[in-house]
Parts: structure tokens; sequence; C-alpha cells
């Protein structure tokens, strides 16, 4: 147990994931988010909430919003029927 425990913190601190950005952070939230709603976009408030994504509902097309407070760059949309979870994730330069 402990063998495994510090095999898992040495692993932790290796230069190969400090190479992970925020935004990539963020959009494994997002696709975390959108598995665990399983299709059921009432469960996309609480669920995406869990890591502090912020949601409005586009009225316009039904859909749902969502997006994290601190990293303007990535974006959850979800369509009113819950068939659909795309999480965009914009790079700037």
């Amino acid at each position: 147990m402990i063998r495994t425990v510090f095999l898992l913190l040495t692993l932790l601190a290796s230069p190969a994931f400090a190479q992970i950005s925020d935004i990539d952070l963020r959009a494994a939230e997002g696709y975390v988010s959108c598995l665990g709603i399983k299709g059921d976009v009432t469960a996309a408030v609480p669920t995406f909430g869990l890591f502090g994504w912020t949601d409005r509902e586009e009225t316009e097309a039904g859909t749902r919003y969502t997006r994290p407070g601190f990293a303007a760059t990535n974006s959850a949309l979800l369509s009113p029927d819950g068939a659909t979870c795309d999480v965009t994730t914009a790079y700037g330069t």
C-alpha cells in the first residue's frame, strides 16, 4: 500500500503531469460531467456545479450552455433532450 501511494505521488510530481494546462483540466471536467449526466439535462446543473461551472439556459434553442467561471475558453453545450453534450476548448495565442 505504501509503495502504491509513493509511486502515485512520484508520478504526479513528474514533469509529464506538470505540462497539463489549466485549460486541459477544465476540458477534462467538462467531459467527466457530460459522461456523468447520462443524457439527463436536469442533472447537468448540479454535476457541472461540482467543478464550479456556471449554467444558463438558452431560451431561443432550448439548449443549456455552461462554462467554468475561471477559464473563459472552455464551454459545454447540452441539447434539450440530453442526446448531445459538446465540450469546447479554445487555446489562445
